[in-house]
C-alpha cells in the first residue's frame, strides 16, 4: 500500500491503532494524471448514531484538508451506506464508515473503514480498515485528534 494511502487512512480513522486490511486499485496512482483530487467526505454510522456520522465526516475532512493532498469540497453524514449521494460535483468521495462501536469497561472499541471512489464510474480506488481502543474520558479530544 502506498505511503499516501496509509497516511490518509490514518487521518480518516482519527488515529486508529491497527490497520486490518488494505486495497489499492491496480494501476491507480495518487500522483498520476488521472488521480482524484477534489473529494467530498461522507460519514456513516449505524442507526441512531447520526451525530457520530457527522462528527466522523467532519473530523476526517478536517484532517484530510490539513494534509493538502486533496481538495475537500464538503463533509456530511450519509443517510444510508455508500458514496453515490455525494456525487456529482467532486471527482471522488471518501466514505468513512463505522463498522463496530462498543464500550467495554473504561474503553471504547472502534472499527472503521475508509474508501475512495471515483464519481465518474464508481471505481473503488482504495479501501482500508482499522480499529483501536480509546478512553471515552478524553474530554478535550486530544487523543482523538492525535496523529
Amino acid at each position: 500500500m502506498s505511503r499516501r494511502v496509509q497516511l490518509l487512512f490514518g487521518i480518516a480513522c482519527c488515529a486508529c491503532a491497527a490497520t486490518r486490511g488494505t486495497y489499492v486499485r491496480p494501476g491507480y496512482s495518487a500522483t498520476g494524471a488521472d488521480a482524484v483530487k477534489r473529494i467530498a467526505v461522507v460519514g456513516w454510522a449505524p442507526a441512531g448514531q447520526d451525530s457520530a456520522a457527522r462528527l466522523l465526516a467532519s473530523v476526517a475532512a478536517d484532517r484530510v484538508h490539513l494534509k493538502k493532498d486533496y481538495i475537500v469540497m464538503g463533509a456530511a453524514a450519509a443517510a444510508k451506506r455508500g458514496w453515490a449521494s455525494a456525487c456529482p460535483g467532486p471527482e471522488g468521495v471518501l466514505s468513512v464508515e463505522v463498522l463496530n462501536w462498543t464500550r467495554q469497561g473504561d474503553q471504547v472499541l472502534l472499527a472503521l473503514a475508509a474508501e475512495l471512489r471515483r464519481c465518474l464510474d464508481g471505481a473503488l480506488l482504495w479501501r482500508a480498515e482499522g480499529s483501536a481502543a480509546t478512553d471515552p474520558g478524553d474530554s478535550n479530544l486530544s487523543k482523538l485528534t492525535a496523529a
